[in-house]
């Protein structure tokens, strides 16, 4: 049981090439072998055309990763350098310099307060050039350094910019390099591994189809030696009708019947041939049906001369089975019975039961239940049997006292 689920699939491909089914527990132990052989090349096949698939898809994908890995070093570089340019934006450099300013306006402020207090506590000094260059740098500083701040920041955004068109052009660069690459060591290897796995997973496939091929054939031919066996079995039952029936016509037509099935040389013939002896026993079954029905149409038309008028009963002629015949046989007897109690009551002259058998009669032509008028008839004749037994006692006594009258007579002579 557990090797014929194991080989449901192909069953079900042998089924599919042949278009019938079968048992596998009914097949010769070596045929079985072979059907649990031909499922482990199927699973292997599967194996081998799945990691067939795995190794094409991977051929497929292999450049496509390879790329991706070389993108994201380079896409990870370029983000942080863009990054790194949005924090040299315009935004960014406002924010610096307003940061900037404040601080410079405040530095500003506390040098006007400081100038303020010296001036107040020893009034204004002689001005000396460093003092010159000191109030110059405290009044016009702060401008000057956003000024150079601001130059700075666009030099460095466009460092940055240039920094980024330089990685993209290397990012191409090396997936162009890749790509070359790849096409000239890798792609060739895989393909080779793929050509080498799509061959033998196209040699584990002819061979499965040729090992399944031959197997179907074995199965065809062991299910053509059966049903040339049943043929055989089923003319010799045919023979033994065809002698009931006597008819010349199907003794010759079984004669021709033999003398194909000893020529047999394909499948197909045989299939022909079950087909033929399946339509012969149609006919001989029909000759026999019809060589059985006449004898009671006969008998139909027989009760009908007699009074009887059965002919409602042709129906079931028409249904013909062992139902109706046995059905027909109570009839017969019935009618028999009732002719023989008809001539026991007319030799002794007893008018009695003519009714009873009159109303008997007329049940039995309106087609009411046959064992209920059988049991009816039984019950007529064992009170006739009675009454002609009565009856009898009575004439034999007259004819012994005839005789010893006539004895008598004779002797007084």
């Amino acid at each position: 049981m557990e090797n014929n689920s194991k080989c449901d699939r192909v069953k079900r491909l042998i089924e599919e090439k042949l278009g019938y089914s079968f048992k596998p527990e009914e097949l010769p132990s070596q045929l079985k072998v072979k059907l649990i052989e031909l499922e482990n090349e199927l699973d292997n096949l599967h194996r081998e055309e799945y990691s067939y698939e795995r190794l094409k898809k991977e051929l497929e994908n292999s450049l496509e990763k390879r790329l991706a890995i070389i993108s994201e070093q380079y896409d990870e570089k370029i983000r942080e350098t863009e990054r790194a340019l949005a924090r040299a934006s315009a935004r960014a450099i406002y924010e610096k310099i307003g940061d900037f300013l404040w601080g410079s306006l405040l530095w500003f402020c506390f040098g006007i307060f400081v100038f303020w207090i010296a001036h107040v506590s020893v009034g204004l000094p002689r001005i000396h050039p460093v003092t010159k260059f000191t109030w110059f740098v405290a009044f016009f500083g702060p401008f000057l350094s956003c000024l150079l701040y601001i130059l700075y920041k666009i030099w460095e955004k466009n460092i940055i910019e240039e920094r980024i068109m330089s990685l993209k052009k290397e990012k191409e660069d090396a997936l162009k390099r890749e790509r070359n690459e790849y096409n000239l060591k890798v792609l060739p290897e895989l393909e080779a591994r793929v050509r080498d796995r799509e061959r033998k997973v196209k040699l584990l496939r002819e061979r499965f189809e040729e090992d399944l091929s031959q197997l179907c054939s074995e199965i065809a031919r062991i299910r053509a030696l059966n049903k040339l066996n049943k043929i055989v079995q089923e003319i010799s039952e045919l023979e033994k009708d065809i002698q009931m029936l006597d008819d010349r016509r199907f003794v010759e037509e079984v004669r021709t019947l033999k003398k194909k099935l000893g020529d047999l040389k394909n499948i197909e013939d045989v299939e022909e041939a079950e087909e033929y002896v399946l339509r012969l026993r149609r006919r001989v079954a029909e000759a026999i049906r019809e060589s059985k029905i006449k004898p009671w149409e006969r008998k139909l038309d027989e009760w009908q001369r007699m009074g009887y008028d059965l002919s409602w009963l042709r129906s079931d002629l028409g249904r013909y089975s062992l139902e109706v015949e046995e059905k027909l046989r109570k009839y017969e007897k019935a009618i028999q019975e009732i002719q023989q109690l008809k001539k026991g009551l007319e030799m002794f002259k007893i008018t009695a039961f003519n009714f009873e058998i009159f109303l008997i009669e007329k049940k039995l032509m309106k087609g009411e239940d046959i064992d209920r008028v059988l049991e009816e008839i039984s019950s007529v004749r064992q009170k006739a049997y009675s009454a002609i037994k009565v009856e009898a006692e009575k004439s034999l006594g007259e004819m012994l006292a005839k005789v010893e009258k006539f004895i008598e007579e004779l002797s007084t002579r």
